[in-house]
């Protein structure tokens, strides 16, 4: 299947409203990185200070926020490629930027699941317990 990908995008050229949308979707992912950067800190910052009473905690913390730093890091990588393949006409970048992009999405997408699962999970546990009372 990757052959044939291949095989039929060799030589991908751009139209102008490819690059447009490439160009958009970069500007967009770019402010929602940087805001979401911003928000990222603030609460790391903020739950810091509050459990700077419990040096076990600020660990916890840490790992807590290592996944969506994941996420956004991703998603600004994407955008900042994404648009310097646009302006330079780089293919390469083109293609570091969709990487990203799919990284963003697989990630998204494993935490997805994991939540679905555990409020599954959850529901199940609940129900299991709601019956057994009665």
């Amino acid at each position: 299947m990757f052959e044939t990908l291949d095989r039929i995008t060799n030589g991908l050229d751009l139209s102008d409203a490819a690059k447009k949308a490439i160009s958009k979707t970069s500007f967009w992912a770019k402010i929602i990185s940087i805001i979401s950067f911003c928000t990222l800190v603030i609460n790391f910052v903020f739950l810091l200070f509050l459990s700077s009473f419990n040096p076990l905690f600020a660990i916890f913390l840490m790992i807590l926020h290592f996944l969506p730093f994941l996420v956004i890091y991703h998603l600004f990588q994407s955008s900042k490629n994404l648009i310097n393949s646009i302006k330079l006409s780089d293919q390469e970048k083109l293609e570091l930027g969709l990487k990203h992009l799919g990284y963003f999405f697989q990630i998204n997408g494993i935490l997805l699941i994991l939540v679905v699962l555990f409020f599954s999970l959850l529901f199940l546990i609940s129900t299991i317990l709601v019956i057994n009372l009665f």
